[in-house]
């Protein structure tokens, strides 16, 4: 509740911006997950083209058939029923506004195929759809073991559990590795794959030459620079870390800031000047250090305050989404008056109630 003595204040922002005040804006980027979405969901079509393709004619008539046997299982609950007795587990059907909902479903088809070979044919059946041969069902493999590796890069980025802007970079990297090793065993899934890396290039290698992203991924003890493809990207990026860490004030190093605390009032010991560590020194000690746990940045001042600065944006807004969402089971219908410290309060305890 608002006291008597707290009153609203105007703010003039014209005035204010025409002062020369300059904000300090938090880095502005597209969300990682959703791009990688996009990917899945729009560029991976132009493998479609043309539509006489092998390619093509294969993907739109064995995801006809997929999609009448969701629809059928959604909407009927005699055909549900078959599907029960028949396999162990249950379909999966895909949800339109996350597209790994369609990899889940795929991957559940292929796991009731392996399981019962003979209740998947009956299931077809039972749904008016043409059985699919081998050749198809390989060509269903291919196309989840391809998908697989932007899943489970969708996955880690969406996640909000130690995971910073920083594994961004890195997640391309490898998923652009994933995908072209995966070239050398896929044969009907080739330009899946080709629209795929294309599809990476156009909407993630100018985050490679923003100077903040890449600090963000290097200062991972995790990555450092190793990430990076080539000799000149390396040493571009241990650059730029020094060029940061040199922008802080000279400190001593964790080691002499421990030893100058024992030694503090002892006046013999003060006439020994303090040694401190450059900044291109304990960058140099940093990319060394084989350590990859995120406590070895305790170690280097000026990493970690750099580290801090860097990474404590996340790589995806799904997890302001997931708050969002948990806000709706906060502020239900029959708790509309509820003031906004209580709401706010009760969001964070819900969003926190496993700590």
């Amino acid at each position: 509740m608002r006291t008597d003595q707290e009153t609203d204040q105007q703010v003039d922002l014209g005035e204010i911006l025409e002062s020369g005040y300059e904000p300090d804006l938090p880095l502005h980027f597209r969300c990682g997950a959703h791009s990688l979405n996009l990917i899945a969901t729009g560029d991976s079509t132009a493998a479609l083209k043309p539509r006489t393709s092998e390619y093509a004619r294969n993907y739109y008539h064995i995801f006809g058939v997929l999609r009448k046997v969701w629809s059928r299982y959604n909407q009927s609950v005699v055909f549900s029923d078959l599907v029960k007795d028949k396999f162990t587990k249950a379909l999966i059907t895909p949800s339109p506004t996350r597209w790994n909902s369609i990899y889940d479903s795929v991957r559940r088809i292929l796991d009731l195929h392996e399981e019962n070979r003979m209740g998947f044919g009956a299931m077809l059946t039972a749904a008016d759809c043409p059985q699919l041969n081998q050749n198809q069902i390989s060509f269903l493999q291919e196309w989840a073991a391809v998908m697989a590796h932007l899943a489970d890069a969708l996955d880690l980025i969406q996640g909000d559990k130690g995971i910073f802007l920083g594994h961004l970079l890195p997640t391309i990297v490898y998923l652009r590795r994933y995908l072209q090793q995966e070239k050398t065993s896929v044969n009907k899934c080739q330009p899946l794959i080709d629209a795929l890396l294309s599809g990476l290039s156009k909407r993630f290698d100018g985050y490679f030459e923003r100077r903040e992203m890449l600090l963000a991924s290097v200062y991972l003890p995790e990555f450092k620079a190793a990430f990076l493809e080539t000799h000149a990207q390396r040493d571009h990026a241990k650059t730029l870390l020094i060029e940061e860490a040199e922008a802080l004030e000279d400190q001593p190093s964790s080691q002499l800031s421990q030893d100058a605390q024992q030694e503090k009032g002892r006046s013999f010991f003060k006439k020994i000047p303090k040694v401190t560590d450059t900044a291109a020194n304990e960058v140099g000690r940093f990319f060394l250090d084989p350590s990859e746990g995120l406590q070895s940045i305790l170690a280097y001042p000026r990493v970690k305050k750099v580290f801090i600065k860097y990474n404590t944006i996340l790589p995806s807004s799904a997890s302001s989404e997931r708050l969002f969402s948990r806000a709706k089971l906060v502020l239900r219908r029959t708790r509309q008056r509820i003031g906004d410290d209580s709401f706010e309060s009760q969001l964070l305890l819900s969003a926190n109630k496993a700590l």
